[in-house]
């Protein structure tokens, strides 16, 4: 019985270590500037496919106080997401993601993107900014980031594995 909570231990150990191919990643944006009315985000991404780049497929969240409602081609977005950062600025390409919200009077368009700056991300509305093109009113530098989200399974085996090692430790 020893050897089979050991090997089972050693089993979930190797297994929770290895990489995880996610299809939800959390991701976060905040405003760089200082000054005016600060702009944030955050919600979850799902993805169609299993390695990088992924193709975005779906959006939850919130985007300056507004509901996502679904995912958008403003200003030329690609919706691929690079993990890890391989485009530039890093986790999108210049085309970048899109989303709708349900903004103040209708459908109000976000475009997280590149810009003429490498390394810098840009949020576009299309409230202030019609086209999204960079450099115009309505482009704000932001800070964005994207994590992984962990599949239930390898959760679950992370547990089983912390069992498996009591059960050995309150045995031996």
């Amino acid at each position: 019985m020893k050897k089979f909570l050991v090997s089972a231990a050693a089993l979930a150990v190797m297994v929770v270590s290895a990489p995880a191919v996610a299809d939800q990643f959390a991701w976060t944006y905040t405003d760089i500037a200082t000054s005016g009315a600060s702009e944030s985000g955050s919600g979850t991404f799902t993805t169609s496919t299993a390695s990088s780049p992924f193709d975005i497929t779906g959006f939850t969240g919130t985007a300056d106080g507004y509901t996502i409602t679904g995912i958008s081609t403003y200003a030329g977005a690609t919706n691929l997401l690079y993990v890890p950062a391989t485009a530039d600025p890093g986790h999108v390409d210049f085309g970048g993601i899109s989303f709708l919200t349900n903004g103040a009077g209708g459908t109000l368009a976000f475009n997280i993107g590149g810009s003429f700056i490498s390394g810098q991300y840009v949020l576009y509305r299309s409230d202030l900014n019609p086209i999204g093109y960079p450099g115009l009113a309505g482009s704000t530098p932001i800070n964005f980031s994207v994590v992984e989200v962990p599949e239930p399974g390898v959760l679950a085996l992370l547990g089983v594995g912390i069992l498996g090692a009591a059960l050995r430790r309150r045995r031996g």
